[in-house]
């Protein structure tokens, strides 16, 4: 098992070895939830792929079943070996939770319905981020554009809708397949915002961003002096917010220029190498005491996000 902890110059770095850290989490649920379920794990190391990881599971479901039945699996961490997983389990009616599963063949929730794939930020601190700026010039009325298509902007929604209601703001929602939404269904969306909200809250792919501001530019939701807002959590985050998000040198470009004039983009940046390797000392030394038992151990190398 791996858990990736970020990229930094197209280098991925990550913690390897998860057995303690899944140790220490099955120790918090059983403190939580141990009066009420019986919690047991077995914790299997495999080399990497979707022939190896594929072979584990099913051996793992099927010769196992009548001593110590799989109720759940967790990982693993790689694209190419949690999907083999996902489609297996489907079957087995089990669910997979994996901290990656972020290529496009995962991000079908009518595909892999069976499957929670968990990111690498933390969806709360980005929505009460979100929600602090509308409290502070008093929005209390927004639109909320989701791209259903991707599970972590499904599963981010629902965070942004659970808050608002505490906030007390209201939140409009527009969930859209945006992979095959026409352009005429989507004006039609814009324009129901536009009868009711100034600002719209889009939980997008930047390419999806610049395709709805596009339209949104032919329903005049983007000049300047009509107000609208259009506040895009960067999601997939870490580029350069000084580069032209907007250009794609099509004939576009100069429309699309005027449109991005009007969003706030909140970027997710991943931690640098320093702050990870500082974070893994200080993980280590609670765990055991002090910060050179690597039982934690961490990887710098180059390897596909």
């Amino acid at each position: 098992m791996e858990s990736s902890g970020g990229q930094e110059n197209n280098i991925s770095y990550g913690v390897h070895f998860l057995k303690p850290l899944l140790e220490l989490a099955l120790e918090q649920a059983v403190w939580t939830f141990g009066d009420v379920v019986d919690i047991k794990y077995k914790h299997v190391e495999t080399k990497p792929g979707p022939t190896q990881i594929g072979a584990l599971a099913a051996r793992e479901f099927y010769f196992n079943a009548t001593h110590e039945p799989v109720n759940v699996f967790f990982g693993p961490e790689s694209n190419e070996g949690v999907v083999p997983l996902a489609y297996m389990a489907k079957v087995w009616n089990l669910p997979v939770i994996t901290p990656r599963g972020n290529d496009q063949s995962t991000r079908n929730n009518a595909v892999l319905s069976n499957m929670i794939s968990l990111h690498p930020f933390d969806k709360l601190e980005l929505v009460k981020c979100t929600i602090k700026i509308c409290q502070n010039y008093n929005w209390t009325s927004v639109a909320l554009f989701v791209d259903i298509d991707r599970k972590v902007m499904n599963s981010t929604s629902k965070i942004y809708i659970s808050e608002m209601q505490v906030a007390k703001i209201e939140c409009n929602v527009f969930n859209v397949p945006f992979s095959s939404v026409a352009d005429t269904k989507l004006k039609s969306e814009l324009l129901s915002s536009k009868a009711k909200h100034r600002v719209n809250i889009l939980l997008l792919d930047m390419n999806d961003v610049r395709r709805l501001l596009l339209l949104a530019s032919q329903l005049d939701m983007t000049a300047k002096n009509k107000e609208f807002l259009y506040i895009v959590p960067h999601i997939y985050g870490g580029e350069n917010l000084q580069v032209d998000l907007w250009k794609r040198n099509d004939s576009q470009d100069m429309i699309a220029k005027a449109a991005f004039r009007t969003t706030l983009i909140i970027n997710v940046l991943n931690p640098t190498r320093l702050q990870f390797e500082q974070l893994l000392l200080e993980l280590n030394h609670k765990m055991f005491g002090n910060a050179t038992d690597l039982y934690v151990d961490s990887s710098y190398e180059d390897e596909p996000g």
